[in-house]
């Protein structure tokens, strides 16, 4: 048998030890749930950098396809360019004739 004061210290060091194992369980709860949120958030950062570079991917493409279809444009003898239009030449009234 035990006396009542080193029973008293026991039981005190039991509950210390019980409140520390559940601040540690605590704090590694919010441990996992942080590194979840960081897998998250790298995650979501991956992939709008894989949408970006897409994006400029694609913006260049249909860059390069203007500027292939401008050259191609300006080869054609045919091509009607901005300056050569008259300002009247399709508006033009015609005086109506009486019969």
């Amino acid at each position: 048998l035990l006396c009542s004061s080193v029973q008293g210290a026991l039981f005190e060091e039991e509950e210390r030890g019980r409140k520390l194992r559940e601040r540690l369980d605590a704090a590694e709860r919010r441990n996992r749930q942080l590194k979840e949120r960081v897998r998250k958030v790298k995650r979501s950062l991956r992939n709008a950098r894989k949408a970006a570079r897409k994006a400029e991917q694609e913006a260049r493409e249909l860059q390069e396809k203007l500027r292939a279809t401008e050259r191609r444009a300006g080869h054609h003898l045919n091509t009607i360019t901005q300056e050569e239009l008259s300002p009247g030449r399709y508006t033009a009234v015609r005086p109506r004739t009486k019969l």
